[in-house]
């Protein structure tokens, strides 16, 4: 009875944990598809106003037949696996008072 407990334990934390990386996965693509659209609107936003340059640059390197909303999707999908490198640990330890006792005035 107690190997029949153990293994049904042994499962259904699995299971948890494959549900948790299937939760994992589903976030990660959701910030996927919102840096495609932001990636889609910024390169609509740039394209009215540097468009023309910047389509040039891209048709002289052999580029041609894309729109700036479709190079701004590319490069939001790209730029969606980079992430940050902010590390606050680092900023915390540089900002922490060091440990000494308070400053004590000369006695007189």
């Amino acid at each position: 009875m107690k190997t029949i407990q153990f293994i049904l334990g042994m499962i259904f934390q699995l299971l948890g944990i494959i549900f948790q990386h299937a939760l994992l996965w589903l976030w990660l693509l959701l910030f996927k598809f919102v840096y495609v659209l932001m990636g889609m609107v910024f390169g609509l936003i740039i394209g009215w106003f540097f468009g023309g340059i910047i389509l040039g640059i891209l048709a002289e390197i052999g580029i041609t037949g894309y729109a700036m909303w479709q190079i701004g999707a590319f490069l939001g999908f790209v730029g969606s696996f980079f992430g940050g490198t902010t590390n606050f640990n680092n900023f915390i330890k540089q900002n922490q008072q060091p440990d000494r006792p308070p400053y004590n005035y000369p006695h007189r």
